[in-house]
């Protein structure tokens, strides 16, 4: 049974002062771990390796990522608004915010892809 629900509100909005990708990604990780009482190891590993498979920019200004932790029970998504715009991916788009699904450790990349779909149709509207 395929478990694809997903509240598309943020359980939390975060607010970085991260200077590029990469130390956006380690802040993001951090601050999560710390709100969620998750490893943060374990969060870095899991997004840097879902920036690595694929970079997914929306509206031209959010980043569209994904991190797991055993400590997530259920899916949930938390916004991260970066204080002034960061570089992101291989084509260096400018973004001001990341959307970050949070999965339990066991969901699959075809659960995952499934609650990446109902997000994105949620913010293109």
């Amino acid at each position: 049974m395929m478990r694809t629900e997903l509240n598309i509100q943020p359980e939390t909005t975060l607010t970085l002062d991260s200077g590029d990708e990469l130390s956006a990604i380690l802040d993001m990780a951090q601050a999560i771990a710390t709100q969620f009482q998750a490893d943060e190891q374990t969060l870095k590993s899991s997004i840097l390796a879902s920036e690595v498979q694929t970079t997914t920019i929306l509206k031209e200004h959010i980043v569209l990522t994904h991190g797991s932790d055993p400590q997530i029970q259920t899916p949930l998504v938390v916004q991260v608004d970066f204080t002034a715009p960061i570089l992101w991916g291989s084509v260096a788009t400018q973004v001001d915010q990341a959307q970050v699904i949070l999965v339990p450790s066991d969901y699959s990349d075809r659960e995952y892809n499934a609650l990446k779909a109902q997000l994105t149709q949620a913010l293109n509207q």
